[in-house]
């Protein structure tokens, strides 16, 4: 064998190769094996202080306040809800946008009686739909489509539509106007 490799040198240098590869994926498995012990022995330490700790169970029945909110309880939720999510809590701003304009009955404290929250009727808007539709008709006649967009939103501002032909008839006699 070594007088082939005298004579074919570069068969030597593909034994040396092979050796040197081999040698490294030895070395990376005995250094995965090593740290993968010590992690689990590291776990296995952790969970042993944790089940360490004491844990307190209170005996004492749990009082829950079953009273209505009167005005400053709500003022004072709602503050708090705000602050947080300024501070960026996720949850804090989810509660302010659904309930910014909703206030729960609360307990009136002259007379002593729950008053309902005022109602708030909805504003009647243009369909989404009517909308695209009147703005595609529009930048089909001609009109750029910013400028379309904004003739169709001036028009809409003012009352709501229930057709396209409405709308683009309003945005027309505006725009000629």
């Amino acid at each position: 064998m070594w007088a082939r490799v005298a004579s074919d040198p570069s068969g030597y240098w593909m034994w040396v190769v092979i050796w040197v590869v081999f040698y490294a994926y030895c070395i990376k498995s005995f250094i995965n094996w090593v740290s993968k012990e010590y992690s689990e022995s590291r776990k296995f330490k952790l969970e042993i202080k944790q089940a360490e700790r004491p844990v307190y169970i209170s005996t004492e029945p749990e009082i829950i306040d079953n009273t209505p909110l009167n005005e400053d309880d709500w003022d004072v939720i709602m503050r708090r809800a705000i602050e947080d999510a300024k501070k960026g809590n996720a949850s804090a701003r989810n509660f302010v946008l659904k309930n910014a304009n909703n206030r729960p009955p609360v307990l009136n404290s002259n007379a002593g009686t729950v008053v309902p929250p005022p109602i708030i009727k909805p504003v009647p808007h243009t369909d989404q739909s009517i909308i695209n539709d009147a703005q595609l008709a529009l930048v089909s006649m001609g009109f750029k489509k910013r400028e379309a967009n904004n003739m169709v939103n001036s028009a809409c501002s003012h009352r709501p539509f229930s057709s396209v032909q409405e709308l683009i008839q309003n945005c027309l006699s505006n725009k000629t106007t």
